[in-house]
């Protein structure tokens, strides 16, 4: 017999991660399907919002919804500050 435990399912909004959020949903009860979206900061404008609102059609809820936008965006400055004085 199958042992069927939560999935966690990272959705960028882009093809793959909507497709595969689609056949989840289907495949397992609704609250087996943890869906997170992380807006890392580069998304386009009201792009998370949308990611949402798609997912909600689906019938799927984000169960959570991660904004790091400013963390992503320190991280690429000290990069690029440490990157450029080693030149």
């Amino acid at each position: 017999m199958l042992n069927v435990v939560d999935v966690q399912l990272l959705c960028s909004g882009g093809v793959d991660s909507t497709v595969c959020a689609a056949l989840l949903h289907k495949a397992l009860r609704e609250d087996q399907v943890i869906a997170v979206h992380i807006d890392n900061g580069f998304m386009r404008k009201d792009e998370s919002q949308k990611v949402e609102e798609s997912l909600g059609k689906l019938g799927l809820k984000l169960k959570s919804k991660i904004s790091q936008g400013v963390t992503f965006l320190e991280g690429i400055f000290w990069w690029l500050v440490l990157t450029m004085s080693n030149w």
